[in-house]
């Protein structure tokens, strides 16, 4: 089974929020940093989360002195970004079609695929097409995060793993999940430290 050591997840949702979420802040660090990631980034649709990502650190500072914790907002209302990631591509919004992906990779924007969209609830997108679409965009410019906190799906890191292992099981090379789980991650929050070997 493939480990998720020195992984990031740049999107996931925790409570308090307008909806029910699988934990808080520091509950999801904890998991993801006992799960060996090495950092996440907390996101709301509705407000910064600041505090949030400042209290998730606290929570797991001791025991894990190296994880990092972010704060994020969802762009999706014209806010603007100075890197242009594109989130679940595939979805009904923004619904791209590969072309449109692989002009859009191509221009500079990163896509970012959602391992619960490979799941039952929020299901757009088949082990296969993603597969499809990570070689069509280039792994340079993928970036696979969880989009979880949600009750009724697996805890974030717990849906990555799933993820990667179907992909693997497809034949997706285990240097191709340093890339879109790390490497990619580490160039949007720059950070500069080397990725831990995949085992």
């Amino acid at each position: 089974m493939l480990r998720l050591d020195g992984f990031y997840d740049l999107h996931i949702h925790s409570a308090p929020a307008p909806f029910v979420r699988i934990g808080d802040s520091a509950d999801i660090a904890r998991w993801c940093a006992e799960a060996g990631m090495a950092g996440i980034v907390i996101k709301s649709h509705f407000e910064s989360t600041v505090s949030k990502a400042y209290h998730a650190r606290l929570a797991v500072r001791e025991a894990y002195p190296d994880f990092k914790v972010f704060s994020g907002i969802a762009l999706n209302r014209g806010v603007g970004a100075k890197r242009i990631v594109i989130t679940h591509p595939e979805l009904a919004a923004p619904k791209l079609d590969l072309p449109t992906m692989v002009e859009l990779a191509k221009a500079g924007c990163f896509m970012e695929f959602c391992a619960v969209n490979l799941l039952p609830m929020f299901y757009s997108i088949s082990v296969q097409g993603l597969l499809e679409a990570i070689e069509a965009v280039t792994p340079e410019r993928t970036i696979l995060s969880s989009d979880g906190g949600q009750p009724f799906n697996p805890r974030p890191h717990e849906a990555i793993r799933i993820v990667i292992q179907s992909l693997h099981e497809k034949g997706l090379a285990a240097e191709t999940f340093r890339t879109i789980c790390i490497e990619n991650q580490k160039k949007l929050l720059d950070l500069s430290a080397a990725a831990p070997p995949l085992e």
